[in-house]
């Protein structure tokens, strides 16, 4: 009888945490640690803070994600060396731009210069219209930074409290914006490891993305459901966090720099709390996904075998193994149906990233 209802991930995925507790807290911990490191950077440079998650957090993250199975479902844990090899996997081919971590920084900077500029004409308006000294101040930094004497633009700055409000609560906003629209990029691609290290050898990062988006389109609802549904909105943790060390730093009467890397911090102490069950729930949810798969990778195929039957380079050995592997494609999808006419759990597929 073919089953009609849908799989509750979060279940397996505790089970798994309550069989290998241990693993599941060295993760964690393991993230709050480069957390800390990104949250310390943050406190010299922003710039330092985001080359710390690109060349450090984001390689682990994906070294976890392609072995938090074996974690899970097979409670082996992997030894230093392998996770090294996994992270240091992240920096070529096939495996390179797994995240989109540069076009995704690229336009979280331009989504927090945006809510930077806007925050701050919101908060100019409200501050020119309860301190009377605002708008004078506000003039005559604007002049002295025109006339490049920064010296009388900070005295200024100094005198005028509601000058430092403004730019400390309009900053405030845009790097927490940015740092929340980083994270929920970062997730939109967060099965895009597990399809690179299982599923198929792209070719070129080109028809790696193409796939990855037709496979997305596909699932994007289910995921986002299982996402906010069993995954405890998680989606919207970092912004919590952000707020929570925000708050905090202003409560504590920090400087500035203190408390964004305060609320940076925050951010990654709560993801260290729930990103491995973040990760065990997505690839859980991506075990799942053998039809959107299939269904994703036959298209890609046929799509470029049309392309390549008017290449003139193209030989006729390779168009015919591209018949084949689209064949087989069809195969494997019809044995799909019959597999799930019987209630068959999809089995464990190897990676290959080491």
């Amino acid at each position: 009888m073919k089953r009609n209802s849908t799989p509750r991930y979060g279940d397996a995925v505790r089970g798994y945490i309550r069989g290998n507790f241990k693993a599941y807290f060295a993760i964690g911990a393991a993230f709050l640690f480069l957390g800390l490191i990104v949250a310390g950077l943050a406190l010299l440079s922003l710039g330092l803070a985001i080359f710390a998650v690109c060349f450090f957090y984001l390689p682990f993250l994906f070294a976890t994600s392609t072995y938090i199975a074996k974690i899970g479902r097979q409670k082996s844990m992997p030894s230093n060396a392998e996770t090294l090899a996994r992270s240091l996997a992240y920096f070529r081919p096939p495996f390179l731009g797994s995240y989109r971590a540069l076009i995704n920084l690229l336009k979280s900077l331009g989504v927090g210069l945006l809510f930077t500029m806007i925050s701050s004409a919101i908060i100019a308006g409200i501050l020119g219209a309860v301190d009377p000294n605002f708008n004078d101040g506000f003039q005559g930094v604007m002049s002295d930074f025109v006339q490049g004497d920064y010296v009388s633009a900070r005295a200024i700055l100094d005198d005028t409290p509601s000058l430092w409000l403004l730019v400390n609560l309009s900053s405030y906003i845009g790097i927490g914006v940015g740092v929340v629209f980083f994270c929920f990029n970062i997730s939109n691609y967060a099965l895009n490891p597990l399809i690179k290290s299982r599923v198929i050898a792209f070719p070129s990062l080109r028809i790696s993305r193409d796939y990855y988006n037709r496979f997305f389109r596909l699932i994007w609802k289910d995921y986002w459901r299982t996402i906010w549904c069993e995954g405890y909105g998680i989606a919207l943790y970092p912004f919590f966090g952000y707020l929570i060390g925000i708050l905090l730093g202003i409560f504590w009467n920090l400087p500035s720099n203190a408390v964004i890397a305060i609320g940076i911090g925050f951010v990654g102490l709560i993801l260290s709390i729930s990103l491995p069950y973040y990760l065990s729930l997505i690839e859980e949810f991506f075990r799942h996904q053998r039809r959107p798969i299939l269904v994703s990778q036959q298209a890609l195929m046929e799509d470029l075998y049309a392309q390549y039957l008017s290449f003139h380079g193209v030989s006729q050995e390779n168009l015919d193994a591209m018949k084949a592997d689209i064949e087989k494609t069809k195969e494997s999808l019809q044995n799909l149906d019959e597999n799930e006419n019987v209630g068959e759990e999809p089995e464990d597929e190897p990676t290959d990233v080491e």
